[in-house]
């Protein structure tokens, strides 16, 4: 670097600024490639009721959904790399697989607690919601929003055996 040439940085954003540029990235991927892709869409009902599940959908699925096409996209079309395509998608599948496994066995783990102390799971319900109709275009899409759902319900038995006595008030909030 040159001497009359200083380095600017930007202030890191708050939390709450983070969030609404992340909201609006991914309104953005769904304006700009979902509403407008030219394909097989699916239309899967999605609910979806922990906060911090809600931000983290609102923040990443559809920028996700378009970044997975254009991953495998570009190979197979502009590059005529199937096989690339392949591995970039079974990359990204991978990765999913690897968490959604985790809250299976924390859930498969919480069930177990619930049923040893007898703690009845039926009584969770919800004040607010987050409901759409989650346009899937591709595997990987389907495995992510597959993915939000098992991370609210985690969520959901994490908030019900700490009502419960069941889990400490430190590891609730851990989860």
């Amino acid at each position: 670097m040159s001497e009359n040439t200083e380095k600017t940085t930007r202030p890191p954003l708050s939390a709450d600024a983070r969030q609404a540029a992340l909201d609006k990235q991914n309104v953005n991927a769904r304006k700009q490639f979902t509403e407008k892709f030219e394909g097989t869409i699916l239309k899967i009902p999605t609910q979806l009721h922990c906060r911090e599940v809600i931000r983290a959908y609102k923040r990443i699925f559809h920028i996700s959904q378009r970044n997975w096409w254009i991953a495998t996209n570009t190979p197979r079309t502009q590059l005529k790399d199937a096989e690339l395509a392949m591995k970039v998608e079974s990359g990204m599948l991978k990765k999913i697989e690897e968490a959604t496994k985790f809250f299976q066995g924390q859930l498969d783990a919480g069930e177990f607690k619930a049923k040893e102390a007898g703690a009845d799971l039926s009584l969770v319900s919800h004040g607010v919601s987050f409901s759409e109709l989650t346009p899937v275009v591709g595997p990987v899409s389907m495995k992510l929003r597959q993915l939000f759902i098992l991370a609210d319900k985690f969520l959901d038995m994490s908030a019900a055996l700490y009502a419960f006595s069941e889990i400490s008030g430190d590891e609730a909030n851990k989860n």
